[in-house]
């Protein structure tokens, strides 16, 4: 076909600049603008923030946020401080991705937006969460808030690469009152996904207008899903396509994992990387959110 640029073999998600606009409208079709678990982490550096002012913590509070993809909770975070005109005094957010190609969306989304970027500053880092503090060594013993939001740490297909992440944050919290916070969606809950909606809203058709490039849409099939055993696998085909004509430019087919959360096990899991689940919030909708610290 004339023109066509096909990917025939699978690839994983977020490699190419058409997936990257795709994920943000696809996402942007079933999430608010500001998803529920927006309050938990905005609550979490408030309380950070809060400390500093009364002095049992100084210097720079360095957030983390590990699968941030374009930047959808530093956006929304950023906003909602411009939105309730409450400023993030000392604020150093990190923005920790393996997808060079969202980030570059998300950097170029806070240089288009002067009035976000200036309220606290935000370093995009190309690693895997598994590998980060390798690349940021300064964030060793140094971080206040680690983040993996999203559903994205059921993407981490064995729990012990799963506990090789566990470890890096370990690493990375400051202190015992420092935080991390691991969102796991309902689907990826063995005794919460009873509700089918919980993942078909993910596995359906899907279509719609690019607006960077308004004379492309894109096209979503339906989920092929299979297990191996505790592991999902979805596979799908993005199409990208002349607006007016139909003809096909683009075509990807996507395969990606979610491993099931090993309910029993996860406490221990937690506790061999030295880290203790302090409390669990249930983020309705959504999933469960867990707050861990370090061991004493």
């Amino acid at each position: 076909m004339a023109g066509q640029d096909e990917t025939s073999a699978p690839i994983m998600p977020y490699a190419t600049d058409y997936y990257a606009e795709f994920y943000d409208l696809w996402n942007g079709s079933f999430w608010p603008p500001q998803w529920k678990d927006i309050v938990l982490y905005w609550d979490a550096i408030q309380s950070l923030i809060a400390s500093c002012k009364h002095g049992q913590e100084t210097g720079t509070i360095n957030v983390v946020d590990i699968g941030c993809g374009t930047g959808r909770l530093l956006k929304d975070l950023l906003e909602r401080s411009q939105d309730h005109a409450t400023p993030l005094p000392n604020v150093r957010f990190y923005g920790v991705d393996r997808s060079e190609t969202m980030l570059r969306r998300g950097e170029a989304f806070l240089q288009a937006h002067p009035d976000l970027q200036k309220i606290a500053p935000v370093e995009w880092v190309n690693v895997s969460g598994e590998k980060f503090t390798s690349v940021l060594p300064q964030l060793k013993g140094s971080s206040d808030l680690v983040a993996w939001t999203g559903g994205g740490f059921s993407h981490i297909d064995t729990e012990e690469n799963q506990l090789l992440f566990l470890n890096q944050m370990a690493g990375a919290l400051r202190s015992q009152s420092s935080v991390g916070m691991i969102l796991v969606l309902d689907q990826s809950i063995p005794s919460r996904a009873t509700d089918p909606a919980t993942s078909e809203v993910f596995e359906v058709p899907w279509e719609g207008q690019s607006i960077e490039k308004p004379d492309l849409t894109y096209h979503k099939s339906v989920n092929d899903v299979f297990w191996k055993g505790p592991l999902r696998y979805d596979c799908w085909t993005i199409s990208v396509r002349n607006a007016k004509n139909g003809e096909e430019v683009h075509m990807e087919r996507i395969e990606h994992t979610l491993l099931n959360l090993d309910e029993e096990n996860w406490p221990g899991l937690v506790k061999r990387a030295g880290l203790k689940i302090s409390r669990v919030q249930e983020v309705e909708g959504l999933g469960l959110c867990y707050y861990l610290q370090k061991l004493p």
